[in-house]
């Protein structure tokens, strides 16, 4: 049987006072995840499990074990939080102006230059190099339509998108984010599309994901045509890959035969 405890995570975490453990779990040996339970302030504890020994030797010097923890924020954490997004969402004291050329009508959003030059090193070098919007302060977006650019800048202030991200809207707010550098709202567009790719729309998403290079999903819908080769191959979108993307194609296909 084996057991384990979390000692002393007040002294481990006291460099952060407001720091408040609400979750730890765990994994030994690559096992199934499992929860500890606090038992005292600072101490967490799991209840007892067996192990046989082809998991690993008690006797063993080492024995891998990875935790996870999750912490709770302060009310005053997530006051701030909000407030800093007020700024954005009620459009109070903004210092640049974007426009669209692809709106249906004259549209624009406010932001703040400071806040925006943090989190995009695109827009520091806008904003910070003599270029024209440093003096006029008003940008105009060309090649992203506004309701993609408006989820691109709630992500900027929120760390996450105003909607939950669908398929409509995760591959152009993917490309906006890597046209301004935010690093991590590409990998939420990934991730989120890695759950998305099914008979409809492999063919598509896989050249998309070329075109883009993006691995990870090239590669998930590569296996993904390769395991309904049949059904992939009678598809209209399937000839537009070979007439569009031929070296493409002729990937998929080597995958299908062998």
């Amino acid at each position: 049987m084996v057991e384990l405890s979390l000692e002393n995570t007040s002294s481990c975490f006291r460099h952060d006072d407001h720091c408040k453990l609400t979750a730890v779990w765990a994994s030994i040996n690559a096992s199934p995840t499992f929860f500890l339970k606090p038992i005292s302030p600072g101490q967490w504890k799991s209840a007892k499990m067996p192990f046989g020994s082809q998991r690993f030797e008690l006797k063993q010097t080492k024995i891998p074990c990875v935790l996870w923890i999750n912490f709770s924020r302060t009310t005053g954490e997530m006051n701030a939080q909000m407030q800093f997004v007020s700024l954005y969402v009620n459009q109070l004291n903004c210092d640049v102006t974007f426009h669209f050329d692809a709106a249906e009508r004259d549209e624009s959003i406010g932001g703040h230059v400071a806040i925006l030059s943090v989190r995009s090193s695109v827009f520091a070098a806008m904003f910070q190099s003599g270029m024209q919007e440093t003096n006029t302060r008003k940008v105009c977006i060309k090649d992203i339509k506004p309701d993609i650019f408006k989820q691109l800048l709630h992500y900027i202030y929120f760390g996450r998108t105003s909607t939950k991200l669908s398929e409509e809207i995760a591959q152009p707010l993917y490309v906006a984010a890597d046209m301004y550098n935010i690093e991590d709202l590409k990998d939420e567009c990934v991730q989120f599309l890695l759950t998305c790719i099914k008979l409809e729309n492999a063919i598509n998403l896989m050249a998309w994901a070329h075109v883009h290079s993006i691995d990870s999903i090239k590669e998930a819908t590569l296996i993904f045509v390769e395991s309904r080769g049949r059904e992939i191959c009678k598809q209209d979108d399937w000839e537009r890959l070979i007439k569009n993307y031929p070296d493409l194609s002729l990937l998929a296909s080597r995958r299908m035969l062998k």
